[in-house]
């Protein structure tokens, strides 16, 4: 009797064709990894915007400035101040009822880095949102990155400033893409 060693054409054709399907099926659920990623992150920062919220309340609760219908200035060259440093040493951390209220203070109570962007919106509501750089919709406007709005469709938190004092902060911190798993 004759042992062959190896595959002959035909099993080779059929692994390859397997393995063919199996890539098919597989790689749009690979390729979106990315997005996946995004959203996660978009997620994380939802979750690190009510902790550092929380802790920057209780810190001005001690300081007894959270009650209060107008906007407390924080200055950063103040010894009981300085836990807030704002994004240029000429502005002061801004807070409304104990929760930041100026993009700066937002920035620099939540450490965000430089692949963020704040959009600022409303009129006696605040609205910021939160993004991805990548994800700024550079083509409706001319101007910085706070000037853009973020791509329809994509994954950002949405803060409002409540002067009324009837949202939680779990209503006021939200992600407002219905997309974003």
């Amino acid at each position: 009797m004759k042992l062959t060693k190896g595959f002959t054409l035909i099993e080779l054709v059929v692994v390859i064709v397997v393995l063919a399907i199996l890539t098919v099926v597989a790689a749009p659920r690979f390729l979106s990894i990315n997005e996946d990623a995004d959203v996660s992150v978009v997620k994380g920062l939802k979750g690190a915007l009510s902790s550092s919220f929380g802790i920057a309340y209780g810190k001005l609760i001690v300081d007894e400035h959270d009650v209060t219908n107008r906007v407390i200035l924080l200055d950063p060259r103040d010894p009981e101040d300085a836990w807030c440093k704002p994004i240029a040493p000429e502005v002061q951390c801004s807070f409304a009822y104990g929760y930041p209220s100026s993009r700066g203070t937002i920035k620099s109570v939540t450490e965000l880095g430089d692949d963020w962007n704040i959009n600022q919106s409303g009129g006696d509501q605040k609205v910021f949102k939160i993004y991805l750089k990548k994800d700024a919709d550079t083509t409706s406007t001319e101007g910085t990155y706070s000037d853009f709005s973020p791509l329809a469709g994509s994954c950002y938190v949405e803060y409002i400033v409540d002067y009324t004092l009837g949202l939680e902060l779990d209503d006021r911190i939200r992600i407002a893409n219905k997309n974003c798993g």
